[in-house]
């Protein structure tokens, strides 16, 4: 084979049945005349995938296979794959991510026809419930979380590509001068932030890096890495933080503000905060919404809840249109019987993953 345009880089820990997914799906949806496939084993990868990924290379040819010595961790597994690779373009999925077909051509083509971008991201999706897994990252006071994670895949904003300050390393293209020079992945991360740091890495040196919704991957989140025996920790968190957080910028209220609409604005609301970020509930006078009141609920500090046990009757009961601004728009979306009740009501829902939608709209998430 000629040498490649692009290189596909998959580190792989153990989960064999995950494994065989992913291979079935790298097959149908990659372009092996143009693309060459790194696979790099973190050490102590089971006989059992080793043995299953080996017996791959006749229907693979171009599969190259990389170890390290001993478990290390995603970060120093991918800069040992990056060594072995020839592309010109490098793109990294992990195995719990199954592009469709086209979609590695279409990332990895997009960073190539643009000489300001430095990186792209595709579009995530949950395959349990084809909704948004990560559109990118949004930064908010010390805190990153994934771009409309949870909502509706068809709703516009998500289809437009958008920059982005960080990106996920799931399935991500990166041009390869810029891979090395500026150090690769991090190896003090044993698994998370690495990516991140290096696209915010890129950005400051230039570059764009780009959310690019028209590739896109279903994405079984935490089978991959989060099945190592070692995860992200503390230290690393305040690792990241301690070198970006004063050069990274709120993006959240920006995100949030671009989805309203006149009729959002046109009425108060009484807010209904149930975020564990204290200063969330201030984006609302941020973005131009109006709130005649605002009750705390206490004991909301995420996942599932049941307004009628958090919200008084009078509000639920109430004509007044409501505001949650919430940890994720999951929280709430499981009140069909409040969600019906409120059909009729202009209640909007704002979320830390930058989700601006009503509240009637939810009912589809049950």
């Amino acid at each position: 084979m000629a040498r490649p345009e692009y290189s596909v880089i998959v580190p792989i820990w153990n989960r064999l049945e995950l494994i065989t997914h992913y291979f079935h799906e790298l097959q149908s949806a990659l372009d092996l005349n143009r693309h060459e496939v790194i696979v790099a084993f973190d050490g102590g990868v089971s006989p059992a995938v080793k043995r299953y990924v080996e017996g791959l290379r006749p229907q693979i040819p171009t599969m190259t296979l990389v170890e390290t010595e001993r478990q290390l961790g995603y970060a120093a597994t991918a800069n040992r794959a990056v060594t072995a690779a020839s592309g010109d373009i490098l793109v990294f999925t992990d195995s719990d991510v199954f592009p469709v077909a086209g979609a590695v051509e279409l990332l990895a083509g997009f960073v190539a026809a643009h000489d300001d971008v430095g990186a792209a991201q595709g579009l995530l999706l949950y395959p349990q419930s084809l909704t948004v897994q990560s559109a990118g990252h949004l930064i908010f006071d010390f805190w990153n979380f994934h771009a409309y994670e949870h909502s509706a895949a068809t709703r516009g904003v998500i289809r437009q590509p958008a920059d982005r300050q960080a990106l996920s390393t799931a399935f991500l293209a990166v041009r390869r001068e810029l891979f090395s020079p500026h150090g690769g992945f991090d190896t003090f991360y044993f698994n998370g932030w690495e990516g991140m740091e290096l696209t915010v890495k890129i950005r400051m040196s230039g570059y764009r890096c780009v959310f690019f919704p028209e590739a896109c991957g279903y994405h079984v989140r935490g089978s991959a890495r989060g099945r190592q025996p070692q995860q992200k920790n503390p230290q690393e968190t305040g690792y990241f933080w301690s070198k970006w957080g004063g050069k990274l910028k709120n993006d959240l209220a920006s995100t949030l503000e671009q989805q309203l609409t006149a009729a959002d604005r046109a009425r108060p609301y009484i807010l209904i905060d149930g975020s564990f970020a204290p200063r969330f509930r201030h984006i609302a006078a941020e973005i131009g919404l109006r709130t005649d009141d605002e009750i705390r609920i206490a004991d909301w500090t995420g996942g599932p809840v049941m307004l009628q046990n958090n919200v008084p009757y009078h509000l639920l009961a109430s004509s007044h249109d409501l505001l949650f601004m919430v940890n994720s728009i999951v929280d709430i979306a499981g009140n069909a019987l409040v969600i019906d009740a409120r059909r009729e009501q202009h209640d909007l829902v704002l979320d830390l993953h930058g989700n601006a939608v009503l509240l009637r709209e939810l009912a589809t998430h049950q």
